[in-house]
């Protein structure tokens, strides 16, 4: 089997482990030939189904000799990390994550992929490109956003203003595009749909030196864990807020559902807040608070006896920092949950 399959295989079976609804194989020829496949995970949405945010970056590298760890091995671990984070969260928009291959070669999987859509009586309302996010040089951290040439400036301004609110510690760049350079979102500018893509840099002069050579290897070439990390953060921020978070529909053991509703008010949250569960009959519950990554922060009720009807806890945000929450309501045979977003302000 070609090691390309290895990797493809490699890449979609660790995004079926993130829980979307589909995962499969856009395949397309290059050259006459069957190319290594673009890799595609969607997660549903709950009322826009059709109506698609893309988080994407591409899956391979310049040559065979060139490892490819900041170029582009580090967008496509932000690819699967965000479907991993987000796996417990629900959308009005469907969350698209894709792998694109032949990047190198000329954006040939990106223009593949973005042929098909009109056939697929797909909306596309955004994309976000990961493409070189790991190398860092200087004293501080910055990343620069290339912006659609045609003159749209709105995912870019929501992109930055996100950033602002969520993310500290780095500060972005703003480009149409550098001369010369090539990355996947150009396929979708030109079919006229509009999109970012968050690079390290556009200016040779300061992305990674090591890029398409032996040399684009971990600790050299991609050498900021921290840098990628901040990028991530505003990444995931953005297509989150994109996608518009909704409270799902009760995952319940029975149709009837004992979890009615869970809200938190006020939301965001500055010091105080009260957490409101409507019951369809008298249950045992557990309430869990979970940041974006899926660590559990806290067990706000636990194995609580309430009753049928309305009934009401009230949570503090002492020791939490600022940012994005998940907390979940669940019987305690986790027959039945429901899940809210938090947002705690800075």
């Amino acid at each position: 089997m070609p090691a390309s399959r290895v990797t493809a295989g490699f890449l979609s079976n660790y995004l079926r482990l993130c829980d979307p609804d589909t995962v499969y194989y856009h395949e397309f020829q290059y050259n006459g030939q069957i190319a290594a496949p673009n890799i595609i995970a969607d997660k549903y949405g709950y009322s826009n189904k059709d109506s698609i945010i893309i988080l994407c970056g591409h899956w391979d590298s310049y040559a065979a000799g060139a490892p490819g760890a900041d170029d582009n091995a580090s967008g496509t671990a932000g690819v699967l990390e965000a479907a991993r984070i987000l796996k417990n969260l629900h959308f009005r928009y469907t969350l698209r994550f894709i792998c694109f291959s032949a990047e190198e070669q000329g954006l040939i999987g990106s223009k593949a992929y973005v042929k098909q859509i009109a056939s697929n009586k797909e909306i596309i309302v955004a994309v976000l490109n990961l493409d070189m996010i790991a190398y860092h040089t200087g004293n501080t951290y910055s990343m620069d956003v290339l912006a659609n040439p045609d003159g749209r400036l709105n995912l870019f301004d929501s992109f930055t203003t996100l950033k602002e609110t969520y993310v500290k510690g780095i500060s972005i760049n703003k480009n149409s595009h550098a001369p010369g350079t090539g990355t996947d979102i150009m396929s979708f500018w030109d079919a006229g749909i509009d999109g970012i893509t968050i690079i390290e840099s556009a200016d040779k002069n300061y992305y990674s030196p090591y890029i398409h050579k032996p040399q684009d290897v971990l600790n050299l070439s991609a050498n900021s864990p921290d840098k990628m990390h901040l990028i991530m953060q505003a990444a995931v921020a953005a297509i989150t807020e994109w996608a518009v978070p909704v409270l799902p529909q009760q995952r319940c053991g029975d149709e009837a559902g004992i979890i009615a509703s869970l809200m938190v008010y006020p939301n965001p949250v500055l010091y105080h807040a009260r957490v409101a569960l409507i019951l369809n009959e008298d249950a045992d519950i557990n309430i869990f608070l979970y940041d974006l990554s899926g660590r559990l922060i806290s067990i706000l009720l636990q194995n609580s006896s309430l009753f049928k009807g309305y009934n009401e806890i009230e949570f503090s945000r002492t020791t939490l920092n600022g940012g994005t929450y998940l907390i979940t309501a669940v019987t305690i045979d986790n027959q039945c949950t429901q899940s809210a977003i938090i947002i705690v302000s800075k």
